[in-house]
């Protein structure tokens, strides 16, 4: 397969293929600055559900140094987050806050990790049902940046769990099997988003890429399909469709 190459699988996704590290940046980066300079100029804000995990961190590195980027437009908030306190070095706010520190420029609005689960997850339903734009009784995220886990999860949305129940809820709390509670935010608020991108590298992702590119995996990463917006991979050190 070309590197840098989009294609279409069965699933109605964007799929491109990165070269390198440095590619692979580079892509994430055109994506998420145009869908900021489109949000911004249709309704003067960009709503952005940032990712944890290793993943993004080069990105948002990245993107820290682009003098462009609409920060004072930019309303940040969190996919997931543990319930560690945001200095923690477990905390996705706290990862995203050392790497791009002028994310502080903008609304940040994260999940309060320092709170019980229950309670972070009450509270973050709050903030999103009054400070972010509804429809469908849902908030309406921008652009939601996502990671794949080699089981198929993605936010805090794990296998086995009731993730696909959670139909009118905004928030979901995640505590088995993981060294900390989580908070996470729900199936039908990610898809009600106008933007889903994941980002996932290395070949021990391939399998579970390829597998839920194909719809041929039910986990909660497949179940990932913007009802009216777009959905887009962008993925290094795989060939998500070289095997069918």
């Amino acid at each position: 397969m070309e590197s840098g190459m989009a294609f279409s699988v069965s699933d109605p996704a964007q799929v491109h293929v990165a070269a390198d590290e440095k590619d692979f940046v580079t892509k994430a980066l055109e994506y998420i600055v145009a869908r900021a300079e489109t949000s911004v100029e249709e309704h003067g804000v960009f709503i952005w559900a940032l990712s944890g995990g290793t993943t993004p961190a080069p990105v948002y590195a990245r993107l820290q140094n682009v003098p462009s980027f609409p920060w004072e437009q930019t309303v940040f908030l969190w996919t997931d987050e543990r319930c560690v306190p945001p200095e923690h070095p477990d905390s996705n706010y706290g990862m995203a806050l050392r790497f791009m520190p002028n994310l502080q420029r903008g609304k940040v609005l994260r999940i309060e990790g320092e709170y019980p689960a229950k309670q972070a997850a009450e509270r973050y339903h709050e903030v999103l049902n009054s400070a972010i734009p509804q429809e469908h009784g849902l908030p309406v995220i921008d652009l939601v940046l996502l990671g794949v886990g080699e089981d198929g999860h993605t936010a805090s949305l794990f296998p086995g769990t009731e993730y696909l129940a959670s139909t009118g809820k905004n928030t979901l709390v995640h505590t088995a099997g993981t060294q900390h509670a989580r908070v996470s935010l729900s199936l039908p608020v990610i898809n009600n988003a106008e933007t889903c991108v994941f980002l996932a590298t290395g070949p021990a992702k391939e399998d579970i890429v390829r597998e839920i590119l194909l719809q041929r995996a039910d986990v909660p990463a497949r179940h990932v399909r913007p009802k009216n917006g777009t959905l887009v991979w962008i993925v290094k050190e795989m060939d998500p469709l070289g095997e069918q």
